[in-house]
């Protein structure tokens, strides 16, 4: 839609905004307070206004410079060629997802988007990975058009926007994209957060200081703050007691569209924006919302079959963090789970409740190739077919299948986790493919962690009691494409953990109560 509209776009841009947009960006630049060695991020910068104007407060020498990301890379091409005739060297432009963006923690001094935030399919995900590259206590600025206050002015404001825009941006732009994207441009404006809402957003995803000034009637909002320690969500922050989720049951089956269905009606939300949830939520369909209103959705998906618990936000965040761990030992009854400090923790097999294999494609592109990402460099046993005693065949083919796969582009750097999950205590073991040793396989153990992650996930599928989410394991084993177990990123695996973990806590609350409630009914006499 925006590649369509792309060469237009500049023009069309000053003419419905009657040049006022100038100033706006403008004013933008001056309020954030940038210093000459700052590092500043200019997220959905479209053809790159904003990141060439905030680049004229940056100095080179000084260190300071100006990237604007964009996932379109017609309108990234249209900002270079600008960029070139300026001759513009603190600033460069580039094609990058918000949701996705391939910088470290920390990076920058400062962050901006102008009038692309609400054009994220998930608002609260690019929000927290604007905080993620923020430095502690760096700034944001979010600029975005909002309905005015005034009836009148708001009148005006719906009638420039619903029939008119629409039939400007298909008259200027020529094209049949022009009428799509003139048309999903004022949907998108009245259906985004008003600025108070979005304030509470920016706390709740970890930032402080938020505020905002209304521009030109207030028909434009310029959003200001910092990067805060922690969000508001979390425990002592001050978070609303009354902020609840609502998580789904394991094994809740529905339609995205479905799901999404539900989230539009019961909670108003947008339509990429609810069907996001639906997608990448982890389990964690709303967050953040009155309990009156998370009951209503509840009971609307009770109607569908689905089953779901509601919990406080700041409970669900107060569940244990997930641990990292480096090695496994594997005894009779129990696992012993090696960590990088060199702690170990006991885990009895009979607590061991649930396993989940998934794959993360790479925040930045990486340095150098993989030792495993051509056959080349894998154990001719383990291509050629199978070793003397024929216990390799299995994991070996499985493993060529899977080099197959990893051709696709899209696959470029892919990282492969596990995490083990115990009911008792509660916890959640996180294995990095390339972090791990992998001593525990003994004389199967290859040289290529790709070969060793498989044999391992293998073993503990073998080892594992009955547990939870194991099929989707399984089904990666038995045929593995990456996009069986491919996850969004990192966001999107935090929330899994976490919705695992909600639904094994309220079982196990359950299980006390009843055991509390029938002492005896459910011991066992052999």
């Amino acid at each position: 839609m925006f590649s369509g509209i792309s060469r237009r776009y500049d023009f069309l841009n000053h003419l419905l905004s009657l040049n006022r947009d100038r100033s706006w960006r403008k004013r933008t630049a001056l309020a954030l307070e940038i210093r000459k060695e700052d590092k500043i991020l200019d997220a959905c910068t479209g053809t790159g206004d904003l990141a060439l104007e905030l680049s004229g407060y940056v100095d080179k020498e000084s260190g300071g410079y100006v990237i604007g990301t964009d996932f379109c890379p017609e309108m990234v091409a249209i900002g270079e060629r600008k960029r070139l005739e300026r001759n513009e060297e603190r600033c460069s432009l580039l094609v990058a997802d918000t949701l996705k963006l391939p910088y470290a923690d920390e990076t920058f001094d400062a962050v901006t988007v102008a009038f692309g935030i609400r054009n994220l399919c998930d608002l609260e995900a690019g929000l927290r990975e604007l905080r993620r590259v923020l430095k502690p206590d760096g700034r944001i600025a979010l600029l975005e058009f909002t309905p005015p206050r005034g009836a009148f002015l708001r009148s005006l404001f719906a009638l420039y926007l619903l029939p008119l825009l629409p039939w400007i941006g298909r008259i200027f732009s020529r094209s049949s994209k022009g009428a799509e994207a003139y048309s999903y441009l004022p949907a998108s404006v009245m259906d985004f957060p008003d600025p108070e809402r979005l304030e509470e957003l920016l706390r709740r995803t970890g930032f402080g200081s938020v505020h905002h000034r209304l521009m030109t009637a207030g028909i434009v909002a310029l959003h200001l703050g910092l990067r805060s320690e922690q969000p508001e969500s979390l425990p002592n922050s001050g978070a609303p007691a009354e902020k609840c989720s609502l998580v789904l049951a394991p094994g809740s089956a529905a339609a995205h569209d479905s799901l999404s269905a539900a989230l539009q009606k019961q909670l108003g939300m947008h339509r990429s924006d609810a069907m996001a949830r639906a997608r990448y939520g982890g389990g964690i369909l709303a967050s953040g919302e009155t309990r009156p209103r998370l009951e209503q959705l509840a009971a609307a998906l009770d109607r569908m079959g689905v089953s779901s618990s509601i919990a406080e936000t700041a409970e669900l965040e107060n569940l244990p963090r997930p641990k990292r761990i480096t090695g496994l030992q594997f005894s009779t009854g129990k696992l012993t789970a090696a960590s990088p400090g060199g702690k170990n923790t006991d885990i009895e097999k009979a607590d061991l409740a649930g396993i989940k294999a998934y794959a993360l494609l790479p925040e930045t592109p990486p340095a150098k190739e993989e030792e495993e990402s051509g056959e080349s460099s894998l154990s001719a046993s383990l291509l050629s077919g199978s070793s003397d005693d024929g216990t390799m065949t299995k994991p070996g083919n499985k493993l060529a299948g899977l080099l197959d796969r990893l051709q696709d582009p899209r696959f470029n750097g892919i990282s492969f986790h596990l995490t083990l999950y115990g009911a008792n205590p509660l916890m959640a073991l996180k294995i990095n493919k390339d972090e791990f040793d992998y001593s525990c396989l003994e004389a199967d153990k290859t040289g290529t962690s790709l070969e060793n992650f498989l044999l391992l996930l293998e073993r503990l599928l073998d080892w594992l009691p009955a547990t939870g989410s194991t099929e989707e394991a399984e089904a990666f084993l038995d045929a593995p494409d990456p996009e069986i177990i491919l996850l969004s990123g990192e966001n999107e695996a935090a929330a899994f953990d976490r919705s695992r973990l909600w639904n094994m806590k309220t079982d196990n609350d359950k299980q006390a109560s009843e055991r509390t409630e029938n002492p005896g009914e459910n011991e066992s006499h052999d």
